[in-house]
């Protein structure tokens, strides 16, 4: 094979092949080795299973689907956008966008490509690169041990790429950080991976955008850990705006310290089929959990979400607000848990979603829920399904605007509460997104 070459993946016959094509620390290779095992055991998803009833993945040929080794190097440092505290952007796997502030560079904070990361040895021998390194392996160990289904183990055994975020004790940063990754291709693999870590009292924001080109199907398969230590606070914003041809499977999971605080906000609007998950623990007295979210589906997409608030601590809040709309022949799907293990006492927990369904073809299901094992606790959740109040719709067209401008005034008035609570950076973004969605025909591709 000449330099210009790139080894290509396919199916799930070659994953072995592939790991061992790879340069990487033992432990490493070690969870690799590990989740593949785990996947040879496993079947895929089912309808007969509770979190996939309603998303059925049985007509995916998943052995169509390529990956390929990205290398670990970087491009030289850029400099850094402003309104940001670094910036990585990543096309097809391979980082070409790479950037930190100087001044936070010297407190500690590691802001870097995964690959390149676990690859720089000299990093395991300095101060918080140590630290930082122990953190990253801590935590691959720790979730590949928890793998609940085939496609958890088989982006463990095949993750190509992705960034670590860390922060050390008592640093906090003001404005965000971000990543962004970009994939092109038919039939492609894609499996980045997102680690982000705050110690003792340190405080960041992440942005996180995953995005393909108009045409071509991609499979992502992607997951997301974030260690929020005692007193820090985290935030990680996630968008999600795949071609109408390709999918995504995405798991989330952050573990929440004492008096520390951890927001997630996720929006979701591209992907033919999508299926994202956030759990989120709090292990520590007085920790907070806000989980937000955003979804928009129109044609024929299938979005299926859910989240898990988990209290293994007295003292401890949680909230979780998601808010979708639905348009055309799209199916969204919405699954809340609040879990509250024994001793859990003075829990504190609230689920809400609300949802709104623009036409007749279109179907939005909710299903929250609460397990609660322990008393003296507050939980409770709310949801709704709903149409535009025609007598809202009525009242805007009595005061001069035409049909069409109320009704995306109404949308647009229904989903701005939801996006108030995304950082601040990203609200225009959003905002225009939903008034593109609501404007968007629907081509059936029916002849006339």
């Amino acid at each position: 094979m000449s330099s210009t070459d790139v080894a290509v993946f396919t199916g799930t016959e070659e994953i072995e092949r592939f790991v061992n094509t790879l340069a990487e620390p033992a432990w490493s290779l070690n969870v690799r080795r590990k989740a593949l095992k785990q996947f040879n055991a496993m079947s895929w998803p089912t309808t007969e299973d509770e979190e996939w009833r309603r998303s059925d993945v049985s007509s995916y040929d998943f052995d169509r689907y390529a990956l390929s080794p990205v290398e670990a190097a970087v491009p030289p440092a850029g400099a850094v956008p402003e309104g940001r505290s670094g910036l990585l952007r990543f096309e097809n796997g391979r980082c070409v966008a790479a950037s930190l502030a100087p001044e936070l560079a010297e407190k500690g904070v590691v802001f870097a490509s995964l690959a390149a990361f676990l690859n720089d040895e000299t990093a395991n021998h300095a101060g918080n690169g140590a630290k930082a390194h122990a953190a990253v392996q801590g935590l691959f160990e720790r979730r590949s041990g928890e793998l609940e289904h085939r496609l958890f183990a088989w982006h463990y055994a095949t993750w190509t790429h992705g960034v670590v975020l860390f922060v050390p004790g008592f640093v906090e940063v003001e404005q965000p950080f971000e990543v962004q990754f970009h994939f092109d291709g038919d039939a492609v693999l894609a499996t980045p991976h997102v680690v982000a870590v705050a110690e003792t009292g340190g405080r960041a924001t992440l942005l996180h955008t995953v995005s393909s080109g108009d045409e071509g199907e991609v499979l992502l398969n992607e997951v997301i850990n974030a260690d929020v230590a005692d007193t820090a606070r985290m935030e990680i914003a996630t968008h999600y705006e795949l071609n109408y041809d390709s999918s995504t499977f995405s798991n989330g999971h952050a573990v929440v310290g004492r008096d520390a605080a951890y927001h997630s906000f996720l929006s979701s609007f591209g992907g033919m089929f999508s299926k994202l998950r956030m759990d989120a623990e709090l292990n520590g007295t007085g920790g907070d959990i806000d989980l937000d979210g955003l979804y928009f589906a129109g044609e024929d997409q299938h979005m299926d979400l859910r989240t898990l608030q988990v209290h293994n601590a007295v003292n401890a809040n949680s909230r979780t607000f998601y808010k979708g709309a639905v348009k055309d022949e799209a199916h969204t799907v919405y699954q809340g848990l609040i879990r509250v293990a024994h001793g859990a006492s003075k829990t504190d927990a609230y689920l809400t979603n609300n949802n709104l369904v623009l036409n007749n073809g279109a179907r939005a299901d909710s299903i929250p829920g609460l397990n609660i094992n322990t008393d003296d606790v507050k939980c409770s959740h709310g949801s709704t399904t709903g149409k535009i109040d025609g007598a809202q719709l009525y009242y805007l067209q009595t005061r001069g605007f035409d049909y069409e401008t109320a009704r995306i005034m109404l949308v647009q008035g229904f989903l701005e509460e939801v996006i108030a609570k995304a950082p601040e950076a990203v609200q225009d973004r959003l905002r225009a997104l939903v008034e593109q969605r609501i404007l968007a025909d629907y081509d059936t591709g029916d002849d006339e």
